[in-house]
């Protein structure tokens, strides 16, 4: 067969780190991997700078080696098979994105796959749709290490496996010290760090030898938060750097059960950055199996991708005669001829080159996901929702206990809370996440760590209350109904589709009540037309979005589409009205006495983004495309009248009562109903009335807090957009009540006003406030 005509894009001689030139370049120039491959193309920063490492590195037939400094050059190159891309993480998508839109040539990429999962999960998803060959440089998996101790469990020699244990140190050369050029180890957002390569290599190779994890909960924390920076070249520390990776991390899951593996098997790997105690190993892997256990010693380091310099041994422990037999493995005679970092890149490109055995880009984006989970966790998904998606300026009458409301099998419950009292149920909606199974048991420790809460103790109490949740064993993904698709119900949607676990098992629907998406809504911010602003209006007027609350949404990967709608908080200014009659500088009778002013007084360094301004129709419709994008269903014009609890057996759904278009009425089951329909919420009405219909329409009813809130977007001239004042947001006193101004894109303004009332208006005969 001939030679897999290649392109290497990274092969830098000038980088900082020279991966491509380390591990990727002595196998490709061995006689083995050119009887496989033929380097054809180079794709630098510059095509001078290609050209200059086909000289540097004395490459084959250099003339024949095209150069190019553009990814799309090289994409559209008709020679290239095969594109390996061995560039700084951060730099990945951008890169192999579009020799993946050409949908020609097959690519092999570095581990990480791309600086987040939602990068990640695009160039899988692109290369899935244009059926492109993927492998991604995760090498651990494939060495004659991870084989050996694949072959013994195979072979029954340990029995079934029953636990594993892992406990490595390193990452980095010291505990609190980085090399300058590796100084973007420090910062998360760029995707490359100790974190996500030094434990994520590991982590996948342990998967690798014993099967995936599940239910994965995990302990992290950064324990040296300032970093040194060190001159290599001088020996000298010339700076520090704040970290935001944690260089401490605690994972544990469950392994599935299988023929080699007993059923609830479990795994633990402890990491951390440093290395270990003195004459410690780095790295200590046990397999501990019924009739005996296997333990892997490496002194060489923590990764068994690359870490080969010292010994590297395997032993096995046979319980029935107590003895220790060392397990020898070997390299093949090619591998031996390559430095160490080669040697298991080089096993990637030999199945590659078969067709068979290596990690693609699915597989990234699995283990991409799990470090996720591990990075929030469960709960902590959850949460973020809970506390950030509750705006509004009525309260509701809170006086009743959100975990009795729990009813039957098929769950049914509503996470529409205030601002002003979702902390008081923040801990019972998580006993009723846990009790319906959108929780694993063992996510009680993380809940726990994070509330300060003993949700193990109430998951159990609410056992002895409820039905048994739904059977876990069940192979259909279980339907979650989310009623209502403002913000919090495709927020909850998006948790669940883009995490691991939880993706597997739940699949929501969410229902909203607005009809379709109009064009004039799709229409992008910065058209003044007052008909595309109704249109927009029909959702809502606008809301601010703190760091906090930015947080999950950048997280789910929508930083670019949330920003492109709204607009950064700057200054804010305050100021008092004072009506002393005539006519003020503003052209009004009111004179403005200013009070104080800030800038950026929200902004948050870690997200490097102060807060947002965003039309809540204009955020809905980013979350909702994000549903559809992600797997899940959004239907449009579902106005939900009515919902019913299972009838109390496992495996009981509940039924939502729908009307949509002409007025008739549809039912749709789902094995859990969740209410973010807002304060005038049918899905808790719908509880309150189970419990006790005598109350329930007065306990339903939002609080009155003594005001009446008026709340617009209003299209602005050009000429009054471009003046300054109109630039930050302005909080004015009145004599009465307050009236609050802030930009938004497309030359708008979004404005509420607040009237204190002595008297509920809905007293008056309306209906809401």
């Amino acid at each position: 067969m001939a030679p897999i005509r290649t392109a290497i894009i990274g092969l830098s001689s000038s980088a900082a780190t020279s991966w491509a030139a380390n591990a990727h370049l002595p196998y490709l120039l061995s006689a083995r991997g050119r009887a496989r491959y033929q380097i054809v193309a180079l794709c630098n920063s510059s095509a001078e700078s290609a050209r200059a490492a086909i000289a540097h590195y004395k490459l084959p037939d250099p003339a024949s080696i095209r150069a190019y400094g553009d990814p799309a050059e090289l994409a559209r190159d008709p020679d290239v098979e095969l594109v390996v891309c061995a560039t700084r993480v951060d730099v990945h998508h951008r890169t192999v994105r579009p020799v993946l839109e050409a949908g020609k040539a097959a690519v092999f990429c570095e581990w990480p796959l791309a600086q987040d999962t939602a990068h990640a999960r695009d160039l899988a998803d692109l290369a899935r749709e244009k059926g492109v060959k993927t492998a991604v440089g995760t090498q651990g998996r494939l060495s004659p290490v991870a084989e050996k101790l694949r072959e013994v469990i195979r072979e029954g020699r340990i029995g079934k496996v029953l636990s594993v244990d892992t406990r490595a140190f390193g990452g980095l050369n010291g505990r609190d010290v980085v090399p300058t050029s590796l100084a973007y180890f420090l910062d998360r957002k760029v995707g490359g760090n100790v974190f996500v390569i030094g434990f994520g290599h590991l982590f996948d190779t342990v998967q690798s030898i014993v099967g995936d994890i599940s239910d994965l909960h995990g302990h992290l924390q950064l324990q040296r938060p300032d970093v040194k920076l060190l001159d290599r070249a001088t020996g000298a520390i010339v700076g520090t750097q704040r970290s935001n990776v944690p260089d401490l991390i605690v994972a544990a899951g469950s392994i599935p059960e299988s023929p080699t593996t007993q059923k609830d098997a479990s795994a633990l790997l402890r990491f951390r950055v440093g290395a270990p105690w003195p004459e410690d190993p780095p790295l200590v892997l046990t397999i501990h199996g019924e009739k005996g256990e296997l333990r892997l010693t490496s002194h060489a380091g923590s990764s068994l991708g690359v870490a080969y310099q010292k010994p590297v041994v395997i032993d096995l422990h046979d319980f029935a005669t107590d003895t220790v037999e060392r397990i020898e493995w070997s390299w093949e005679d090619w591998q031996e001829e390559l430095p160490f970092a080669a040697r298991n890149i080089g096993l990637v490109y030999e199945a590659f080159a078969k067709g068979e055995g290596y990690p693609t880009f699915e597989d990234a984006v699995k283990r991409h996901e799990q470090l996720d989970a591990l990075l929030e966790g469960p709960c902590r998904w959850i949460l973020y929702f809970l506390i950030l998606y509750n705006f509004g300026f009525a309260a509701e009458q809170v006086d009743y206990n959100l975990k009795e409301c729990y009813v039957g099998a098929a769950g049914v419950y509503t996470v529409n809370t205030s601002a002003v009292s979702v902390c008081k149920y923040m801990a019972n909606v998580l006993e009723i996440l846990i009790a319906t199974s959108i929780l694993t048991d063992s996510a009680a420790d993380v809940v726990h760590h994070h509330l300060r809460y003993n949700a193990a103790t109430a998951a159990a109490a609410m056992k002895g209350r409820v039905a048994a949740p739904p059977d876990r064993s069940m192979t259909r993904r279980a339907t979650v109904a989310i009623v209502g698709g403002g913000i919090a119900g495709p927020t909850l949607a998006l948790q669940l589709l883009s995490h691991a676990g939880l993706r597997e098992r739940f699949a929501p629907v969410v229902l909203d009540a607005s009809a379709a998406i109009s064009a004039a809504r799709a229409t992008k911010p910065g058209v003044v037309d007052p008909d595309v602003d109704a249109a927009r209006g029909a959702g809502g007027a606008a809301v601010a979005v703190f760091p906090n609350g930015l947080h999950p949404l950048y997280r789910l990967g929508l930083r670019a589409a949330v920003d492109e709608v709204s607009r950064e908080l700057g200054s804010t200014s305050f100021w008092r009205a004072l009506n002393r009659g005539g006519v003020g500088g503003n052209g009004t009778g009111v004179k403005l006495q200013q009070l104080s002013r800030s800038e950026n007084a929200s902004y948050a360094r870690d997200l490097d983004t102060a807060g947002r301004y965003v039309a809540r129709d204009e955020l809905r419709d980013v979350l909702l495309g994000a549903v559809r994008e992600r797997g899940g269903e959004v239907v449009e014009g579902a106005r939900v009248v009515g919902v019913e609890a299972g009838d109390g057996d496992v495996g009981g759904r509940a039924r939502v009562r729908v009307q949509q278009g002409s007025g008739v009425e549809s039912v749709i089951e789902a094995d859990l109903v969740v209410g973010a329909d807002g304060a005038w919420s049918v899905i808790r009405r719908g509880i309150l009335e189970g419990r006790d219909p005598r109350t329930a329409a007065e306990r339903w009813r939002p609080a009155f807090l003594g005001a009446t809130g008026f709340y617009a977007i209003a299209s602005l001239p050009k000429e009054v957009a471009q003046r300054h004042e109109f630039a930050g947001t302005h909080a004015v006193w009145l004599q009465r009540g307050s009236l609050t101004t802030s930009p938004l894109p497309g030359r708008r303004m979004r404005w509420d006003l607040q009237v204190p009332e002595a008297v509920d208006p809905r007293s008056k005969g309306t209906t809401k406030a």
